[in-house]
């Protein structure tokens, strides 16, 4: 089958309209549309100045606390609302509003990777590319159907590395601070980054990507940073590593299994002389320091691709706070992985599977979804703890994988 412009446009229709029916009132989506109005009421430069508390007063809603990349729609929306055709929520009008954007991110960033998967002219790669990263219904439930950046951050990390590995530096740096512009949990990305910056120990190379990366975000935050300081890029950051969350929250990793799934309560309980949390955090990043090591001084051991998809797994399986749509992160190398070693499209699917179902369990808690049910206690349970299982698995035959057929680095 040829993709043509007019099958695009109505594969674009089609998820458009598939978004409205699932998701008529999508959480994230509301909170963009405040955001906006909170921008409009105060003016743009100000719209970290909002407390949580009088956001919640005035909206209903949290304060900004992505960093400001989500504010390039404001102009359009600044617009509308001059024009008095600012739609009101809930609306059709309000989700295309921001979804109409999420899914043009999520092809461009996938047509931007295409140039960069071997012997994409073979019909046989090109559909499977085509599936995975384009038409697989888990990213695409979790992005624009969702309203969920998510896909865009995956994206544009993705091509960061793969600059730097074609040694386009300042490219990389550039991708780098735009992921890092997007959603805080950019720092789920940082033992990759870390790793491929140390792996070639060339200290020119690294130096103009970091130049790249702060020159790029200086110029895209320094009007919020006149204005309210460094609020625009701490607020999100603090928020996932400042440990508000519970250790856990709605995502299948050890900590849902544990608490949800087990019922085993865990609180400030101290082992060997630790807090929980500390050995929560620092389990998953002991490991991966390690492994860095392996691929920093032997990089015949594996391809950054593998070491990417194995990273985010094993940090969504182990880092407490995980919530459901960070699952896409690990998800989307693991598609991207198999591309390239397609032995691995049986993990690509079953944790496509996992991903729909974890998104399935958190719309039971999203207001206003068309498909609540109710499942009897311990089948949710049941499902969970096999979903956690079946990731921690997934991430172990990656990482056997990279160590037994590493990947081409060329």
């Amino acid at each position: 089958m040829r993709f043509t412009l007019p099958v695009w446009l109505l594969v674009v229709t089609g998820v458009l309209l598939g978004a409205q029916w699932v998701q008529p009132s999508p959480q994230d989506i509301h909170t963009f549309y405040h955001w906006m109005q909170m921008a409009q009421e105060r003016g743009l430069l100000h719209v970290y100045d909002w407390s949580a508390e009088e956001a919640l007063q005035r909206y209903q809603d949290f304060a900004p606390n992505y960093p400001p990349f989500i504010f390039i729609l404001y102009p359009f929306a600044y617009l509308l609302m001059k024009l008095q055709c600012w739609p009101s929520w809930p609306s059709f009008g309000a989700n295309l509003f921001f979804r109409v954007p999420i899914l043009v991110g999520h092809l461009l960033v996938c047509f931007a990777l295409k140039q960069f998967i071997p012997q994409v002219n073979n019909q046989k790669t090109y559909n499977l590319w085509l599936f995975l990263l384009v038409l697989n219904p888990a990213l695409l439930i979790g992005g624009p159907i969702w309203g969920q950046l998510n896909f865009l951050l995956w994206g544009v990390i993705a091509l960061a590395c793969f600059y730097w590995q074609k040694d386009h530096p300042n490219r990389a740096g550039f991708f780098t601070a735009i992921g890092a512009l997007i959603k805080p949990q950019f720092i789920m990305f940082l033992p990759l980054l870390g790793t491929l910056l140390l792996s070639e120990r060339k200290p020119g190379k690294a130096a103009r990507c970091v130049f790249s990366f702060f020159a790029t975000l200086c110029c895209f935050c320094l009007p919020f940073l006149l204005s309210s300081g460094l609020d625009c890029l701490t607020h999100g950051y603090i928020r996932v590593s400042g440990g508000q969350y519970a250790l856990a929250d709605i995502g299948y990793n050890f900590w849902w299994v544990l608490i949800k799934g087990l019922g085993i309560s865990t609180g400030d309980t101290l082992f060997l002389g630790l807090p929980t949390r500390t050995i929560a955090l620092l389990f998953p990043n002991v490991l991966l320091a390690m492994l860095s090591v392996v691929f920093i001084f032997f990089p015949g051991r594996g391809h950054w691709i593998s070491f990417g998809t194995f990273s985010l797994l094993l940090l969504f399986c182990f880092l407490p706070g995980m919530n459901a749509h960070c699952l896409i992160l690990g998800v989307s190398f693991l598609c991207l992985q198999t591309v390239f070693s397609p032995s691995l499209l049986p993990s690509a699917l079953i944790l496509s599977f996992v991903q729909i179902l974890n998104l399935a369990y958190n719309a039971l808690f999203t207001p206003h979804t068309r498909f609540y049910f109710s499942l009897p206690p311990w089948v949710g349970k049941a499902i969970g703890i096999l979903s956690f299982f079946l990731i921690l698995s997934a991430a172990l035959i990656i990482l056997l994988h990279a160590f037994r057929k590493p990947m081409n680095k060329s």
